[in-house]
């Protein structure tokens, strides 16, 4: 009998693992070893990526010809998909505000 091979597309959601990085990080720093400077470093780089993979993951899913927007900023990539799903974005409120920090 000749084994199975069994193939599954699955999606691939980058924030997602930024995201996981960065609370690892985070948790490292948190126990201010040696060093512990730069896990915070990592966690913060880690979030800020995130927040621009966020908006290329859901940009693609809701906006037609996403690649127009490949070169805006990622605080206007997120305005884009904030708009599109009908949530004000108001960056100088939280939480978007941090995203803007971040950034």
């Amino acid at each position: 009998m000749s084994p199975v091979h069994v193939k599954v597309k699955r999606k691939f959601l980058p924030h997602l693992l930024l995201l996981r990085g960065a609370l690892r990080h985070l948790e490292a720093a948190k126990e201010k070893k040696t060093g512990y400077f730069y896990d915070w470093l990592g966690a913060i780089l880690l979030s800020a990526l995130s927040i621009e993979a966020i908006g290329n993951t859901y940009g693609e899913l809701l906006i037609p010809d996403w690649k127009d927007f490949e070169s805006a900023s990622p605080i206007a990539k997120l305005r884009l998909v904030a708009t599109r799903c009908g949530i004000n974005a108001d960056f100088s409120k939280h939480p978007w505000q941090t995203a803007r920090r971040l950034i």
